[in-house]
């Protein structure tokens, strides 16, 4: 699932595919690179600037991996927002909440967290926040198999970034609908789009996500019996980036290797384990963790 939610000096990978807006830190920790902005702007009173503050802290450690502690400054950003009436920024936390809980695997929470998101941007007329918000519903939509739910906000999503000529977050919304569209088994449209999100991807040399994406597009390949060149992947492989469960899930059936399935089956638990038993039920009837447990079962 790829999810964009803050823009940011520049993009890149934390745990899967949801893109996170990710700030340098010169080698400090969260603490120390914002505990001093902090206490400036509670001194002076200056409760936007601490809003802002809190949210970005937990941004990075949202990127970092640690979601507790991620949680805990996005909802106390929130707080303080409510009570200045901030509004974008309220939408801001909320849309940061939901991916938290989506990339914990509690998609029904994040979808409520994204869709009070985009209702106070669309109110505010902020139309990229929006169409962020738009992408984010549209590749949850996706991940849970409503495919033609997510292929209508994702088209929303897409206009927007052509309105706004929005290319890097562009790029994320084709992948998207590339995904849906291959799943659907229209494999010459996921192409299409696959292939417009790789050449915007190389205009802005931006090898990494195109590294991710020619995984699904050779998928797609192979599927159809096309030809494609797996020194590709090798090539992106050998970066040692973590993949989520969904990225090892099509290397698994792209390079046929079980160690890909095994690990793809390794995150499912993990995630599951962590999620209440009716949550995690619904998790494991998704499409992709369905077909990674059952394919698991054979081979195991």
């Amino acid at each position: 699932m790829i999810l964009s939610t803050y823009p940011a000096l520049k993009y890149r990978y934390r745990k899967s595919l949801f893109y996170r807006g990710f700030f340098y830190s010169n080698g400090y920790g969260a603490d120390e690179l914002y505990y001093i902005p902090i206490s400036e702007y509670e001194e002076i009173n200056n409760k936007l600037g601490t809003g802002i503050s809190l949210a970005t802290i937990g941004i990075i450690y949202f990127d970092k991996g640690d979601d507790d502690r991620a949680l805990d400054y996005y909802n106390r950003s929130l707080e303080i927002r409510k009570n200045i009436q901030d509004e974008l920024g309220i939408a801001h936390s909320l849309s940061c909440i939901g991916t938290v809980y989506g990339e914990q695997g509690d998609l029904d929470k994040s979808k409520d967290y994204c869709i009070r998101a985009l209702k106070i941007r669309e109110e505010m007329g902020a139309k990229s926040a929006a169409g962020t918000s738009y992408s984010n519903l549209g590749a949850m939509f996706w991940f849970t198999g409503d495919y033609e739910k997510a292929l209508d906000y994702l088209f929303i999503a897409l206009q927007i970034d052509e309105e706004l000529d929005n290319k890097s977050h562009m790029a994320i919304v084709l992948i998207n609908i590339a995904n849906t569209f291959a799943d659907i088994e229209e494999y010459e449209k996921a192409i299409g789009y696959y292939t417009r999100s790789l050449k915007i991807r190389e205009k802005l040399n931006d090898r990494h996500s195109a590294g991710h994406l020619l995984m699904f597009l050779y998928n797609t390949y192979k599927k159809m019996g096309k030809a494609y060149d797996l020194n590709d992947i090798y090539k992106f492989l050998e970066e040692g980036e973590f993949l989520d469960e969904t990225c090892n899930y099509t290397l698994f059936e792209l390079l046929e290797d079980t160690s890909y399935l095994k690990t793809a089956y390794k995150q499912v638990k993990e995630k599951t384990d962590n999620l209440e038993p009716d949550v995690a039920a619904k998790f494991l009837n998704y499409p992709i963790p369905s077909a990674i447990v059952e394919e698991w079962e054979k081979v195991k």
